[in-house]
């Protein structure tokens, strides 16, 4: 196991947090007790750009080395093996920002999103992301895509398929390291997304795979992009 040396450069969620990891005079953008919650411009913007740097690694555009030492917003957690020998294939990425700093005695608001990255082994480039809009508190978040968010991710639409194509085999799992359908729809929530818009993009001379899953409510079939999605899965292709 191999691990790259951590530099403890400032990261905004350590500028915002207690040592017990609660926020300090922060409030979190997603209140507990709502049902909903539509993502405004700032925090779209910042989903956008961690969408971005997963894209980015998958690429090999940047290392995960490069983002733990030089993105503030980013912590990089891995995945470390019981057995001290085994390869590190897994790593944690946690997206913390600022929306609203602390004014005249008021809290500040802040945000976070978490993703994670999969590879089969260390000498081998990191081939799996996804990031989830999952909430502890069942909260249900409207991520507000529209077109131009796609224009800006420089992606190319492919297809939209559905969970019964899973189901059926009429379409590869190939956008997750589950390929396995059951397995898939058991594991993290996955099977509650209900269809899939598959796009691509070309960073560094590689394909990347974008596929976003929406759920059944969420779900518009006159829309032409993933208005409110429910997930992102993002492969390396080749």
């Amino acid at each position: 196991m191999n691990l790259p040396e951590q530099e403890n450069d400032p990261k905004v969620i350590h500028g915002i947090t207690d040592e017990t990891g609660a926020y300090k005079n922060y409030t979190d953008f997603i209140n507990e007790s709502a049902t909903k919650k539509k993502l405004n411009d700032v925090e779209k913007k910042n989903l956008l750009s961690f969408i971005e740097e997963n894209i980015r690694i998958l690429s090999g555009d940047v290392s995960v080395d490069d983002i733990e030492k030089h993105n503030e917003n980013i912590v990089v957690k891995y995945s470390v093996p019981k057995l001290s020998l085994a390869p590190v294939t897994g790593a944690f990425l946690d997206y913390t920002f600022i929306i609203k700093p602390p004014s005249m005695g008021a809290n500040g608001i802040a945000g976070s999103y978490l993703g994670h990255i999969e590879r089969a082994d260390e000498k081998s480039p990191w081939e799996y992301a996804d990031i989830s809009m999952m909430d502890a508190n069942d909260v249900t978040i409207y991520t507000n895509f529209t077109s131009a968010d796609v224009e800006t991710l420089k992606l190319k639409p492919e297809k939209r398929f559905f969970r019964d194509d899973l189901a059926s085999g009429a379409e590869e799992i190939n956008f997750s390291t589950r390929h396995d359908y059951k397995k898939f729809v058991n594991s993290n929530d996955n099977g509650a997304n209900y269809a899939y818009y598959r796009y691509s993009t070309v960073r560094n001379g590689v394909k990347v795979s974008v596929v976003f899953g929406v759920k059944k409510a969420q779900y518009d079939e006159a829309a032409a992009v993933p208005s409110n999605w429910f997930y992102v899965y993002m492969k390396r292709e080749g």
